[in-house]
């Protein structure tokens, strides 16, 4: 049903303009052709337009609209003064731009399809797994608090800081204590990398129970990516009434696009965010390109804002910082939202490219993110544009908490973690706090993973029985659990 209405457009647009043309030429041959062109033109313009628009010739980015549009109106309009003059029958002609514009139309419907009918299929598979777990109640009271799972991209643990950085992060720490928070003493991450750790704490259980295999825990890209939008945390909150809001990640696999309230300021145009998902795809491979393009734009420049007081949004990484400034900014405005809310928050200022030093500032040096790879160019620079983002993070986050908590009606649950660490030594060990009200805060352990999490929230507020699983940390690639290496934590239970 989702094709139908593109379809039905674009059928009577092409019925329409072949009537026209047949008035004015006297020919159905004539108007055939000039349709069929103008379709060509009308259905294959972002295709085209995709595989120019990097292209420079004399220092002249040729792929823009300003250039490609004069040049396909004055082909349409050449073609159709030579076919208007022309005496001869041009019935062959006629076929085959029929044929060519025919499969330009169906082909994508096919592709698009295709795959809108994987991604169901996906998205019906990650229903059914853990389908059993989805028991929530609601509190007594009927009064649901907002839940926020707030992701601190690579921010590492208190003693890992210390010991590998040299930063004493014992004020952070004791600030979120006094807000309330627990903070695990030798919190750790389930796997090392984001997209592990991150589904394995949404769908509260080790990606080997989740589709990967016992050699390696880590799964094919769509399975896992599903199953982080689709995750059973989202899907057993949704059911009991809650509204889903979440930021752009900057990662095509953890962009919550079809959450309640989605917040972003790299959106699409929009005109192309009112239209379904797979209607947008078609209309961006249309020349509508353009004139969303343009729309986009428009949006852009009434918007344009320094990210600071002295870099100007030319500066090579604006958006990225914008989008991060952006979170930070709207964060704490979701304490007002009436409906109860559960936020997916991944924000992304302790990972690399470092370019905020430790008042919010962007770096004047590109050292800290100029490499392809947008690195640090030396392990000092790491050290210190790392230190400098957790500092800028820690100063922010603290006035974020402080004013969700106050314009908060019920106490809000905040899990608030890092993915995982930085670099070897300290890859595995995480920031992981918790504010969990009314006595939630004693359901906690100093070694508790991500993948507990949501099992300890569900348990003391939603009536669940998940119970906790044993808290193991992997590398990729391993299905071995590694032991903390950290004095003082080496020793301490991996499970309760």
């Amino acid at each position: 049903m989702v094709a139908l209405r593109p379809m039905l457009i674009s059928t009577a647009a092409g019925l329409t303009a072949l009537i026209l043309l047949r008035l004015a030429s006297r020919s159905w041959h004539k108007a055939a052709i000039i349709t069929s062109l103008a379709l060509l033109i009308f259905f294959g313009y972002g295709q085209l337009y995709g595989q120019i628009k990097n292209i420079v010739f004399f220092d002249i980015v040729v792929g823009r609209h300003r250039f490609l549009l004069p040049v396909l109106g004055a082909i349409l309009a050449a073609v159709s003064i030579l076919v208007f003059r022309s005496h001869s029958s041009l019935v062959r002609l006629t076929q085959i731009l029929n044929v060519v514009v025919v499969t330009l139309i169906i082909f994508p419907l096919v592709q698009i399809g295709g795959s809108a009918l994987q991604s169901r299929i996906r998205s019906l598979d990650a229903e059914e797994l853990g389908s059993e777990k989805n028991n929530l109640a609601g509190p007594s009271d009927g009064k649901l608090p907002d839940i926020y799972y707030i992701v601190l991209d690579a921010y590492t643990r208190a003693d890992s800081l210390e010991r590998d950085f040299g930063f004493d992060n014992s004020g952070f720490i004791n600030s979120l204590e006094e807000l309330g928070f627990y903070v695990a003493e030798c919190g750790r991450t389930n796997y090392s990398r984001t997209k592990g750790a991150l589904t394995a704490a949404l769908n509260m259980d080790y990606l080997s129970e989740l589709g990967g295999s016992n050699d390696d825990p880590y799964m094919a890209f769509d399975e896992s990516a599903v199953l982080l939008r689709k995750s059973q945390v989202r899907r057993m909150l949704e059911d009991i009434g809650y509204t889903i809001v979440a930021f752009d990640t900057g990662r095509e696999w953890s962009r919550l696009k079809d959450a309640d309230i989605y917040l972003t300021t790299k959106s699409d145009s929009i005109m192309l965010e009112q239209l379904d998902p797979f209607e947008s795809m078609l209309v961006g491979n249309t020349l509508v390109r353009a004139l969303a393009d343009r729309d986009l734009q428009n949006r852009r420049s009434r918007t344009n804002v320094k990210v600071n007081h002295s870099i100007e949004t030319n500066f090579p990484i604006a958006a990225y910082a914008r989008q991060q400034l952006f979170i930070l900014d709207q964060l704490p405005e979701i304490a007002r939202i009436p409906d109860p809310t559960f936020a997916f928050v991944h924000i992304l200022i302790t990972h690399v490219p470092y370019i905020f030093d430790s008042n919010g500032k962007i770096w004047d040096d590109e050292a800290f993110y100029n490499s392809v790879s947008q690195q640090p160019i030396d392990d000092n620079y790491l050290r210190i544009g790392y230190v400098g983002a957790i500092q800028f993070t820690n100063t922010r986050m603290l006035e974020i908490l402080r004013q969700i908590l106050e314009d908060s009606e019920e106490a809000p649950i905040i899990i608030m973690q890092g993915d995982h660490g930085l670099t070897e030594p300290n890859r595995l060990q995480i920031l992981s706090a918790y504010h969990l009200p009314e006595g939630g805060n004693e359901r906690l352990y100093p070694t508790i993973t991500p993948v507990n999490s949501f099992r300890v929230v569900f348990d003391a507020y939603f009536g669940a029985s998940l119970g906790l699983l044993d808290d193991h940390s992997y590398y990729e690639g391993s299905s071995t659990p590694r032991p903390d290496s950290a004095q003082g934590c080496a020793g301490m239970a991996t499970g309760r």
